[in-house]
């Protein structure tokens, strides 16, 4: 799961890392996109844009409940285990 939702954001380098922060930070607002923006002090359409290359860069849609599910499981195996290589 990490190699299939995390990997190809971090091979974007620090932009990807911004992602990752405004996935994990979005699953823990309940997707809520707003509420998601200001947490992360950043413009709706920022995050929007993030969200969106999350998307084209896996592409796996975050509508669908099941890279929902193994999103939150990648996020959950990477504080359990060492990075990906």
């Amino acid at each position: 799961m990490r190699a299939r939702y995390l990997q190809p954001l971090r091979d974007t380098g620090a932009f990807g890392e911004e992602v990752v922060e405004s996935l994990r930070c979005y699953l823990a607002n309940g997707r809520n996109i707003p509420r998601t923006a200001e947490a992360l002090h950043v413009h709706v359409n920022t995050l929007r844009y993030r969200l969106a290359r999350f998307e084209e860069l896996t592409g796996r849609s975050l509508d669908d409940t099941d890279t929902l599910v193994e999103l939150s499981w990648a996020f959950h195996a990477e504080t359990a285990a060492p990075p990906v290589s």
